[in-house]
């Protein structure tokens, strides 16, 4: 019976990983708990990154606006992704895909809100 246990414990917590299942009383649907968690990142960076030189309250609403466009890049890798049938093939294109939404999203966002055109939204690290 024990291990029933574990296998049926094993397969939530691979559903709240994969974004399909439920965490508490909401659900993760379609993003994952590390979807989650690299959106909250995002945001939670800039915000450190900004408040020095925007003040406090710009500095918020950068990170809320990139919190926002990872989450749509997120959303925007998998439709990509779910387009090509190839397994493999799929979810990079999907990866790289969502990478550069969000990259072009942010880049624009930054330009029009600082009148700064930073293009290090597309570096990696």
């Amino acid at each position: 019976m024990n291990r029933f246990k574990s296998v049926k414990n094993a397969k939530k917590v691979d559903e709240v990983i994969n974004g399909t299942g439920k965490l508490g009383n909401g659900t993760l649907k379609g993003m994952g708990a590390l979807g989650v968690a690299g959106s909250l990142a995002d945001g939670v960076i800039t915000y450190n990154e900004r408040k020095e030189e925007y003040g406090n309250a710009s500095a918020a609403i950068d990170g809320v606006v990139h919190t926002g466009t990872a989450v749509g890049s997120i959303y925007t890798g998998a439709a990509i992704g779910s387009l090509i049938p190839i397994p493999v093939v799929g979810t990079v294109a999907g990866a790289v895909g969502g990478y550069l939404v969000n990259s072009v999203a942010n880049t624009f966002y930054d330009g029009f809100a600082h009148g700064k055109w930073n293009f290090d939204n597309f570096k990696l690290w």
